[in-house]
């Protein structure tokens, strides 16, 4: 049994396995033989011989005018995965593309409406520090009840809330100021950029653009190298203002 199963870890399905030992035990053997011994339908034994011949396991024989095969030396197993691995190699270029790819390319989820928006906005929650750039107004008058509770969970969590926001905003921010103390800093954007309907959170390697007038929407952009820079980008900002 143990064979067996190390068998199948090198690629060789169970009917395989059977007809391969079959053959290995019992030398040159025509495929009706095989057939009765190992119990597979003639029909399909023809097809698993093939399957066989072409891993190079087992050779093809002319015995009393009909064919007849056998196994070659076991060490023809270690062929077959050298064959594996050429295979493999060939094609791993245009894998290792794929896959780069993939990993520069940042990963994009989009949120609908205000429910949908208010998730995105708590799963922002789970960072150590949060950079925001937009309107405390214009969010405190979209989603009064959702702000106390999110700024309440900043408080618990001890989460550092940095923020970008417009002059507009500022009777909300001092009242954020006075509920978080030295868990938020602001700093007020100049005036020809009050009252965004955009808004801007950044945590660990995700951004979220969040659409806070008409139709409420955001987006969720998953990317280590673009994080790192925008948030580069807020702290020149920050320290320029």
């Amino acid at each position: 049994m143990e064979i067996q199963q190390q068998l199948r870890t090198l690629g060789l399905h169970q009917t395989e396995i059977v007809m391969y030992l079959f053959l290995l035990k019992n030398g040159l053997s025509t495929p009706p033989v095989v057939s009765r011994e190992t119990g597979i339908a003639r029909t399909n034994c023809y097809n698993i011989l093939l399957e066989l011949k072409e891993k190079g396991l087992i050779e093809e024989k002319i015995q009393a005018k009909k064919k007849a095969y056998q196994a070659n030396n076991p060490a023809s197993l270690i062929e077959l995965l050298k064959r594996k691995v050429a295979d493999a190699q060939k094609i791993l270029p245009e894998l290792q593309a794929v896959f780069t790819h993939q990993a520069i390319d940042p990963g994009v989820k989009f949120y609908q409406g205000l429910e949908q928006v208010q998730e995105l906005y708590e799963k922002s929650l789970s960072a150590k520090s949060i950079l925001s750039v937009g309107s405390r107004k214009r969010w405190r008058l979209l989603m009064p009840d959702f702000e106390e509770r999110y700024f309440q969970e900043i408080k618990k969590r001890q989460i550092i809330f940095y923020d970008l926001t417009d002059s507009e905003s500022k009777l909300m921010t001092a009242k954020i100021q006075n509920t978080l103390k030295s868990c938020y800093t602001v700093r007020q954007l100049p005036p020809e950029y009050e009252e965004t309907a955009l808004e801007i959170l950044m945590w660990d390697d995700l951004i979220g653009f969040f659409n806070l007038k008409g139709s409420i929407s955001a987006m969720l952009f998953k990317n280590q190298p673009l994080s790192d820079m925008l948030q580069m980008l807020f702290k020149i900002i920050r320290k320029k203002i």
